[in-house]
């Protein structure tokens, strides 16, 4: 396994991306900057499987509805 931790958004909250030797990947808060996350998916040629949320402020949850 391998992962990925983005700081995101204007308080940088911390969004992790998890991926196998597949590729298959879960995205954990996805606090904002969708278009970076997107970036990196494709960059890297990942497979978005699920997005886990921890909890549902606005800084853990802004780049869901993206």
């Amino acid at each position: 396994m391998k992962w990925k931790q983005l700081p995101v958004g204007p308080i940088q909250t911390n969004c992790y991306i998890l991926w196998n030797h597949e590729k298959d990947c879960l995205i954990f808060d996805p606090g904002a900057e969708f278009e970076r996350l997107h970036a990196f998916i494709g960059e890297n040629a990942l497979n978005p499987l699920a997005v886990l949320l921890t909890h549902a402020h606005f800084n853990h949850i802004g780049a869901l509805d993206a």
